[in-house]
């Protein structure tokens, strides 16, 4: 009875140790169907048992601990397999992405490299852009103005004497009284003969082309020149000689007579008239003339009685 009731309990912790599969129903039902034992006989079994079940429980737990270092060690060598697995794929994962960063660091590399070319490139255009634009500005452009300047200088000199020499028929006379509704022809006849001594025939037989009055830019006091245009040149040098041999009248003021020219040289004539008085008034002789396209202003001093006259000096307008 004893051995069936320890075979009972031993198998009752061998299965609730290894089985884990069989209900607590099936082990309650099989202790109900044990008898009662007595006092003694109860104590005597419980001592056995106590001792039979500490064996078993010994067997037991250091059954169970071997099959938790079994389980310890079988777990531990698939976890490094795992880990071995797991590092390998990522070692790959990494060379991969390391060989694809090598690859787009050569591509970049190769793009750098052409565009420090390109850049070398570009140097070396804008070098001899700036070098070809230096040369235009220091040599080449320089020169190209001064020829133009030169054929500009040129031309215009040549449109000046063109119109020197058209101007050459045509005289200008300032200081001749104006009235209203006067001939201007006749008024210039009349005051040939009265200021510059020329005959009524001599007045009469000169031919005049034009005759008229040249209305002032900004007014001024005195009457408006006359400009008169003659028909022949001979006329022109015939006139001339008689202004300056004209009879002089301290009562009256001289009429002036000029040569006309374009209005550029009129200007540099009326400076020079203006420093012509200046010139006379410390004594010295003047006389003003038209070289090429500028008027020259002669300057010389008065000789004394008996001696030659010096040398003019010209100075330029």
């Amino acid at each position: 009875m004893n051995a069936q009731k320890t075979g009972q309990i031993t198998g009752y912790f061998l299965r609730d140790t290894e089985g884990r599969n069989k209900s607590n129903s099936t082990q309650k039902m099989d202790l109900r169907g044990l008898e009662k034992p007595s006092r003694s006989t109860a104590v005597n079994q419980n001592t056995a048992t106590t001792s039979t079940v500490s064996s078993v429980c010994s067997d037991v737990t250091a059954g169970t601990m071997n099959n938790a270092n079994d389980s310890v060690t079988h777990e531990n060598v698939v976890s490094m397999a795992e880990l071995k697995s797991l590092i390998l794929g990522m070692e790959k994962k990494i060379t991969s992405r390391l060989d694809r960063m090598e690859d787009e660091l050569k591509s970049m590399k190769t793009d750098q490299r052409k565009l420090e070319e390109k850049i070398d490139g570009l140097e070396h255009t804008v070098v001899n852009t700036t070098n070809k634009v230096g040369y235009m500005e220091t040599i080449s452009l320089p020169a190209v103005k001064h020829g133009m300047e030169q054929k500009l200088k040129s031309v215009t000199d040549k449109i000046t004497l063109m119109e020197i020499h058209n101007r050459k028929l045509n005289l200008l006379f300032y200081g001749v009284e104006q009235k209203p509704g006067e001939i201007v022809r006749n008024v210039i006849r009349d005051v040939w003969v009265s200021d510059f001594g020329m005959t009524d025939e001599e007045a009469t037989d000169t031919e005049i082309v034009n005759a008229h009055r040249l209305p002032r830019k900004t007014p001024r006091p005195g009457p408006d020149p006359i400009i008169v245009r003659f028909a022949y040149m001979l006329d022109v040098e015939y006139f001339l000689n008689h202004v300056k041999n004209r009879p002089y009248n301290k009562d009256k003021k001289p009429v002036m007579v000029y040569t006309d020219l374009p209005p550029d040289l009129k200007q540099m004539r009326g400076k020079a008239v203006q420093e012509a008085k200046v010139q006379r008034q410390s004594g010295k002789q003047t006389r003003i003339r038209v070289v090429g396209t500028n008027v020259v202003l002669e300057c010389r001093n008065k000789p004394r009685r008996g001696d030659p006259p010096g040398p003019w000096t010209p100075s330029r307008y």
